[in-house]
């Protein structure tokens, strides 16, 4: 599996980052989101009641394969994977909506909580995705 951020999804992620100056690229008339960076990992560092982020896994093996999603929910969050389970061609390309929801209240924003998204393959391939929520507030 490969997550596959390339040079425009870096400038769009400095684009979202506010005070940057962004050179050698042009930023979108709407600016995503920090947590929309195609990378193996997610980070929400001010998650109020919901955020849907997206993710884009390739098959770089030679086989088609079947993954399927489970999660380890940071505390104080609600996790959910879209689609819970996907087969992938060799070379393509599938999406994953994985939205997360603020259950309870009470963590400062020095605090974090901290979960697993994990993709297990039916041909033995594992792959792991980190969470990290920070400050949440009541949905």
């Amino acid at each position: 599996m490969d997550f596959g951020a390339g040079f425009t999804d870096y400038v769009n992620f400095l684009c979202s980052v506010p005070n940057i100056t962004v050179t050698g690229g042009t930023c979108p008339q709407t600016r995503g989101l920090r947590s929309d960076l195609n990378a193996a990992s997610i980070t929400v560092g001010h998650l109020i009641r919901s955020r849907t982020v997206p993710r884009k896994v390739t098959n770089v093996g030679r086989s088609i394969e079947t993954y399927w999603c489970t999660v380890t929910a940071p505390l104080g969050v609600h996790v959910t994977v879209a689609p819970p389970a996907f087969t992938i061609l060799p070379g393509r390309t599938q999406q994953l909506l994985v939205t997360l929801r603020a259950t309870e209240t009470g963590l400062s924003l020095s605090n974090s909580s901290f979960g697993l998204l994990a993709l297990t393959g039916n041909l033995g391939h594992h792959v792991k995705v980190p969470i990290t929520v920070g400050y949440k507030s009541r949905a």
